[in-house]
C-alpha cells in the first residue's frame, strides 16, 4: 500500500503546489510567460512531466525532444496530455529564460519555475533528486538531477515513470499502453 501511496501522494502535491495551495508565498509556481500557474491550466488532460534546467548539456533536451516527438506520434491521443518542463534551476531558469528555451521543443509545452523551496519540495514528492555542483575556476555551475519522465492522470496521480533514453517510439508505446489501462 505505501508504494501506491506515494505516487499518489506526489500527483497531490503537485495540484496543491499548482494550485498555490503550498504553506506559503515562496512555494507558489509560475510559468514560463510568468503566470501563476494553477491546476486549471492544465485542463482535464493527462500531463508529461519532466525535471530538469535550460543550462543542461544533453539529458534535458534529449528527454524533452523525446516527449515532444512522442506526443507527436501519438496523434489524437498526444492532444490530451500536456507536456511540462519543471526547473530545478529557478536562479538562472527565469521565465525568458524558460520561454525561449521550451520553445524549441513541442509548442504545447509549460515551464514552471518557483522559489527554491517550492521547487525542492516538488521534486521532493516524485523523488527527484537535483544538486547545484560547482565548477570552481570563474565557470558556470551545473546541476546533476534525476531524469525520469512522469506521466500523470488529470488529478495529477503518477500512472507512469519513464526513463528519458527512451526512444520517442518506445515512450509512445509505453505511454498509449499506460493509457489503455486506464477508465
Amino acid at each position: 500500500m505505501i508504494g501506491l501511496a506515494r505516487p499518489f501522494l506526489a500527483g497531490l502535491a503537485l495540484l496543491v503546489l499548482l494550485a498555490g495551495g503550498g504553506q506559503a508565498d515562496e512555494t507558489r509556481l509560475v510559468d514560463h510567460t510568468g503566470q501563476a500557474v494553477t491546476e486549471r491550466d492544465f485542463g482535464p488532460s493527462y500531463r508529461l512531466l519532466y525535471f530538469g534546467y535550460t543550462h543542461c548539456p544533453d539529458a534535458c533536451p534529449l528527454g524533452l525532444q523525446v516527449m515532444s516527438d512522442a506526443l507527436d506520434r501519438l496523434g489524437r491521443l498526444g492532444d490530451s496530455i500536456a507536456p511540462v518542463f519543471v526547473t530545478v534551476d529557478p536562479e538562472r531558469d527565469t521565465p525568458e529564460v524558460l520561454r525561449q528555451y521550451v520553445s524549441m521543443f513541442h509548442p504545447r509545452f509549460r515551464a514552471v519555475s518557483g522559489s527554491e523551496a517550492a521547487i525542492a519540495e516538488l521534486a521532493g514528492r516524485y523523488k527527484v533528486v537535483f544538486t547545484k555542483v560547482e565548477l570552481g575556476d570563474g565557470r558556470p555551475y551545473a546541476v546533476d538531477h534525476s531524469t525520469s519522465i512522469f506521466l500523470t492522470d488529470a488529478t495529477g496521480r503518477v500512472i507512469g515513470r519513464f526513463p528519458h533514453t527512451l526512444t520517442a517510439p518506445e515512450l509512445a508505446a509505453k505511454i498509449t499502453a499506460r493509457l489503455a489501462r486506464e477508465p
